[in-house]
């Protein structure tokens, strides 16, 4: 799912299917989900859970600083295969704990 449909944003999301599948590619996302509270119901679940998830690794992280350590060494441990950033944000900082 990719919730950037909800902000007029340029969707950005790669799908890979394992097996032969179907999708449905909705043009107006805006009116899909006004017409369709079911799903907008299930889409405010999973971001939710997403950013509860996201909320509890953080303070995990704040609670256990050698946690952050490890954590940065084992993304940097390879420091000539990348650089700080990302492919949408290629200037970003890398992350500090």
């Amino acid at each position: 799912m990719n919730c950037r449909l909800s902000l007029d944003a340029t969707r950005t999301a790669t799908v890979r299917a394992l097996q032969p599948s179907v999708f449905h590619v909705v043009e107006n996302p805006r009116a899909f989900l006004e017409s369709s509270p079911l799903v907008c119901l299930h889409i405010c679940e999973v971001v939710a859970r997403r950013l509860d998830e996201l909320n509890q690794y953080f303070v995990d992280v704040k609670r256990y600083p050698f946690l952050a350590r490890a954590i940065e060494a084992a993304v940097w441990a390879d420091q000539g295969s990348g650089r700080p950033g990302t492919v949408r944000r290629p200037s970003a900082a890398a992350f500090s704990f």
